[in-house]
This record gives C-alpha cells, structure tokens and sequence, in this order.
C-alpha cells in the first residue's frame, strides 16, 4: 500500500484493465482521473462505485484521435488537482482480428493515432508537466505481449503496442534528467468484456490450455502491478517491459 496519496491520470477507464485499476487505487485512496469516450453512463457508476471521498475521482470525456482534446483534459486536471503524479497510458482502440490482406491503411492509421500518436502527446504533456519537480514522477504504458509475438491476424493492433514499448525504452533515457520514470506493463490474455465479446466457450478453452497458469489474466491481476509501480519501493525500476501473462 502507498503511503502517499497520489493523483493518477488512466486514459480508457470505463471498462476492462482500466477499471480494474481505478477500483484498487481508489480503494487506496489515491485521487483519480479518468477518461472515456463514449460509456457515459458506466463512466458514472464507476464514480459512485469507487469514490471513498469527495471529489476523489473525476471522469473526463474525450476523443483520443483528437489530440487537441489532450490539452483542454490537461488544462481540467490543473484546475481541479493542480498536479498530476502518475501517467497510465492504458486507452486503446477496439480491434477485431482480419488478415492482414484485408486491412484499409486508413483503418491501420486510425489504430495507430490512438494506440501510440495519443500516447505520445499524453506523455509530452506530463513531461512539461513535471520538468520541474523536486520529485519523481511515473508514466506506465499499457502495451501487450501482442508487441513481441505479433499475434494472429493482429499487423492492424500488434504494431502500436511493439511502437509504444519502444517509446518506453527511449522515454526512460529522456526523461530521468526530469525525475520521470517510464516503465511498459505487457498483458496476455486477460479477461475483459473485449474478449468475452470476440471469444466463445471453446475459445476460452483452447485459449487456457496455452497458459501455464491455467487461468486467464484478470484485470485485478494487472491492477496489483500498477499499485507496486506507483509506489515507492519500485523508484528503481526504469526503462522495463514488465510482461504479466501466466507464463504464455
């Protein structure tokens, strides 16, 4: 548990890996940001589900493709907590698997101005941020295993999660001149509403069979990792792919 209350930006709260976050770190009592696109009114329950205190947690809209938006949700932040501690650059597009003979480049563009062009400003922004603090800072990518085995059917997603690993690497050298650590979290296959979406029963069987653990990820599972993260303890962890995948 972190000692210090921090306040903590997730992009793509409203479901998945990003709620699952939000739920533990408020529980800590960390103050909480979080963006969504278009469940307004999941985006709501999460609020009332997960704010242990007044004005805890503030959900913001926003479109990531347009990366103007990015300053206008910085300038909000600024006005209500005056500062920002932590990056979870966890927001990304919905795919579904097509060959890649099928694929539009625009629809490739669309994936990778949101998987990794928003990440990049989201990441320069906090960097302007903070190039003054006397304390260090964290910015936490979420990537995928999908960045090192390319997945099947995946060269639309596969690649902005590989480009943004690499932007940890770079990142991690950049940025501690200005107390900013950067650090890539990997997940396998972890149990969402996405997956539950694009997956049958026998799916789901096939899928744990090539999972040492037996087990599927849960958002929980990556959310334990993020707390380590921001914490203290972990100020020597820098410029790292952390993959968590139950050994697959």
């Amino acid at each position: 548990m972190s000692k210090l209350i921090k306040t903590i930006l997730i992009t793509g709260g409203s479901n998945g890996i990003g709620e699952g976050i939000i739920k533990l770190l408020a529980s800590k009592g960390h103050n909480i940001i979080f963006t969504y696109n278009k469940r307004s009114e999941k985006a709501k329950k999460i609020v009332i589900k997960n704010k242990i205190k007044k004005d805890q947690i503030l959900p913001i809209k926003i479109d990531l493709e347009k990366h103007s938006q990015i300053d206008t949700l910085f300038s909000k932040i600024i006005k209500r907590f005056g500062k920002i501690d932590c990056l979870i650059n966890n927001a990304a597009y919905f795919v579904t698997r097509k060959k890649f003979e099928n694929i539009s480049l625009d629809h490739a563009k669309k994936i990778m101005n949101i998987n990794f062009f928003a990440n990049f400003k989201l990441s320069q922004k906090f960097n302007q941020m903070n190039k003054k603090s006397k304390e260090w800072k964290t910015i936490i990518n979420i990537s995928s295993t999908a960045a090192k085995f390319g997945g099947i059917n995946f060269t639309h997603y596969a690649p902005t999660k590989a480009a943004l690993e690499n932007l940890t690497y770079g990142l991690s050298r950049e940025l501690s001149e200005n107390k900013i650590r950067v650090v890539n979290v990997a997940p396998g296959i972890i149990d969402t509403r996405n997956l539950k979406i694009k997956s049958s029963k026998a799916d789901f069987q096939k899928i744990i069979a090539t999972i040492p653990n037996k087990r599927l990820g849960s958002p929980k599972d990556v959310a334990n990792l993020i707390e380590f993260l921001i914490d203290e303890k972990s100020n020597y962890i820098n410029g790292t792919t952390i993959t968590i995948s139950g050994g697959r």
